[in-house]
């Protein structure tokens, strides 16, 4: 629907002399953005929305890849891009690629539950312990010693994610900065009162250390 809407020098020039009285009298790359021109302008040769980057078109499949690399929700994908970025149809474009993503879609949850095995009642705490498979990271449980252990009493050892490919770090990083449903700060700003660096391009003033306006009933 945007092709035409790479933005040139040219026509960052025509923004910054102003916008015409009507839609007709702009660029046709310019149109997708009249109804936020008032909330646009240019810093350091770049165009933003707000605070939020617009992205040009030969940058936004890059973009939207490294917006979703941790394979997070829908929901938490686009908080992480209403954050940083914008382009026209920012929201619908990402519904519509990360319903398609493939990892997603083969570990999303599913919908039937298994029952929940009813054990017998012990005389005993810990008299009785099952464990099929662990799950944990590189860290603590690759010693040859726990793999032994484990083999003897016949428990899997899983030491990656069996959900996601992708670094654990980089999924717990892009998680900590992206603000939860129906909040305004993320976990970092909320801790740390600052964003934190990630792949997505931000400005670099929203880096800067700032307190999180917290409403006075959330305490």
């Amino acid at each position: 629907m945007y092709e035409a809407d790479t933005l040139s020098r040219a026509h960052l020039n025509d923004i910054n002399r102003g916008w015409p009285n009507h839609i007709k009298r702009i660029h046709a790359c310019l149109k997708p953005y009249w109804n936020i021109k008032d909330k646009i302008h240019i810093s350091d040769e770049m165009l933003f929305f707000n605070e939020r980057i617009i992205i040009p078109l030969e940058m936004r499949r890059d973009i939207r890849i490294k917006l979703h690399e941790s394979h997070l929700q829908i929901s938490k994908t686009k908080a992480r891009a209403s954050g940083f970025v914008y382009w026209p149809r920012t929201k619908s474009v990402i519904e519509e690629k990360c319903s398609k993503c493939t990892i997603c879609n083969m570990y999303k949850r599913r919908k039937t539950k298994e029952a929940l095995p009813q054990d017998k009642l012990t005389l005993r705490p810990w008299q009785t312990a099952r464990i099929a498979e662990i799950v944990a990271d590189n860290m603590l449980f690759n010693s040859e010693l726990f793999k032994t252990f484990c083999e003897k009493l016949s428990i899997k050892l899983t030491t990656t994610s069996p959900t996601y490919s992708q670094n654990e770090t980089v999924t717990l990083l892009e998680y900590r900065n992206t603000q939860p449903t129906g909040n305004d700060y993320s976990n970092a700003q909320i801790f740390m009162s600052k964003r934190l660096r990630v792949k997505v391009p931000t400005k670099s003033d929203r880096l800067k250390p700032k307190v999180c306006a917290m409403p006075a009933n959330s305490c």
